[in-house]
């Protein structure tokens, strides 16, 4: 019984390895309208643990000739997948997925496949794969912890353990690092190595520290670490970011009008358009936004669904007994919705929730108080961030303003209202219909109402206390 006959008695479902040559060019033979039709769901990868370059090409045998008549069922299909180092022969049915292994270069192959009835060839169907042993992928799980003054910062990572090609490392070929670094404020693509300043060779070390030389000046530092072995370096660099240098000391301001937009300090920052926080940013005349407006800002363009960040530059709250934030920002029909985060060294990292921001049309002013656990901090780090809901389009701020009155006041007055202690109590005054919190010294919140009267007495137990109401804050002993 010759091959033919084989096959033609075998189910649908069977395939059929022919031949397995060095690779050979088909006849240079035009395509016949009554040839398959291509290959469909062609796709190749890497044979991992071969001992020479292999790939598997998987794909569907076409149902169709190329004139669109369908494939009787029982007709024999022909096809030949070849890359440069190799080719395999198999014949198989209409719809029957076959898998293909072939010989293939070190590295990135073309994997071909041609369906063909004897004489009659179809077009070819191609799909790139990398084959053999690989580069390393990008280091995973970046950390990043920095001394409570922000003057340098450790970044660790783990070694990778597959490739960038999803193929296998040579075990006896260590992973080495090189470090990169950007300052530029402009967040370079970490698929652009040759942007960054190079710092030089980590060895395999899987940690790098890196000390912030800039005196007096804020910023934002992002350190790229880029992972090589015998084979080549990746393409990519895993980042961390962190913002060093100094805090702030309050009274801190900004309008964005010096240089036409280009805010006076240095450390804003704004996650890359990628991830949670896709929408681009720019520094720019507000005119794009309002028409007419000559000032300048910060502006974010995003689709609706996707949301955006704004960092203001961090400030130190060591000795303030209150802290006001202003913010001059964009509201209308087509604004983001933009929530005040904050983020302190003892949050872990975390950004938490402060309030959602009220915004009128047009640009108005919004103000609130920091919360307790803000205060008394070598830093904070305020975020604006914001949501893109249905027909929102942009966010945009025009100005800040950080204000911080010191503690260690007894009592607080604006105009005739004011907290003062007595033996056994808290007296509000001047403050009558005005909510009011009591906190105490840890922060906890331990009482809280609305002030009733002109002269309004809050029984409590002897120790310190930090009570506000309205605009009026206080720290206050009270005496048994």
């Amino acid at each position: 019984m010759n091959m033919i006959s084989r096959i033609r008695g075998l189910w649908a479902h069977t395939l059929i390895i022919l031949s397995a040559t060095l690779a050979t060019a088909l006849p240079a033979v035009a395509s016949d309208p009554n040839a398959p039709g291509n290959v469909l769901s062609l796709r190749a990868w890497n044979v991992n643990g071969s001992a020479t370059p292999r790939l598997t090409a998987s794909f569907t045998m076409p149902f169709y000739t190329l004139s669109g008549n369908p494939i009787p069922a029982d007709s024999i299909i022909y096809v030949k997948v070849s890359t440069t180092e190799g080719a395999v022969n198999a014949a198989g049915y209409a719809g029957l997925t076959m898998s293909i292994i072939v010989d293939a270069l070190q590295g990135e192959n073309t994997v071909r496949v041609v369906p063909y009835f004897r004489s009659l060839y179809g077009e070819e169907s191609t799909v790139k794969a990398y084959a053999g042993l690989d580069i390393p992928a990008a280091p995973s799980v970046l950390t990043v912890t920095t001394p409570p003054d922000l003057s340098s910062m450790s970044v660790g990572w783990e070694a990778p353990v597959a490739g960038y090609h999803a193929a296998t490392l040579q075990q006896d070929d260590p992973v080495g690092y090189d470090i990169y670094l950007d300052r530029t404020g402009e967040y370079l693509p970490a698929d652009r190595p040759e942007l960054w300043e190079y710092l030089g060779d980590n060895g395999t070390q899987t940690s790098f520290s890196y000390v912030y030389q800039e005196k007096g000046e804020q910023g934002l530092v992002r350190i790229g670490v880029r992972s090589r072995n015998g084979l080549g370096q990746c393409p990519e660099l895993a980042v961390a970011s962190e913002v060093l240098g100094e805090s702030y000391r309050l009274p801190f301001s900004e309008d964005f009008e010096e240089g036409e937009g280009t805010p006076a300090t240095k450390a804003w920052t704004f996650p890359q358009p990628y991830a949670e926080y896709e929408a681009s940013w720019s520094f720019g005349a507000l005119s794009a936004v309002v028409e007419d407006d000559t000032r300048h800002g910060v502006i974010l363009r995003g689709q609706p669904g996707k949301k955006g960040r704004v960092g203001i530059p961090r400030f130190d709250t060591g000795g303030l007994e209150r802290v006001t934030v202003t913010l001059d920002i964009y509201g209308g029909e087509d604004a983001a919705v933009p929530t005040l985060m904050a983020l302190t060294r003892a949050a872990a990292g975390t950004a938490l929730k402060l309030e959602e921001i009220d915004c009128g049309p047009g640009f108005s002013e919004w103000s609130c108080d920091l919360p307790l656990y803000c205060l008394g901090q070598r830093w904070v780090q305020l975020y604006v961030d914001f949501e893109f809901a249905a027909g929102a389009t942009v966010g945009a701020i025009e100005g800040v303003k950080i204000e911080g009155i010191k503690a260690g006041v007894e009592t607080v007055e604006t105009a005739s209202a004011a907290i003062r202690a007595e033996r056994g109590a808290l007296v509000f005054s001047g403050l009558d219909g005005a909510p009011y919190t009591v906190y105490n010294i840890d922060g906890t919140p331990c009482a809280s109402g609305v002030v009733g009267g002109e002269e309004y007495r809050l029984s409590l137990p002897p120790g310190l206390y930090i009570a506000r109401s309205g605009h009026v804050a206080a720290k206050l002993e009270v005496k048994p």
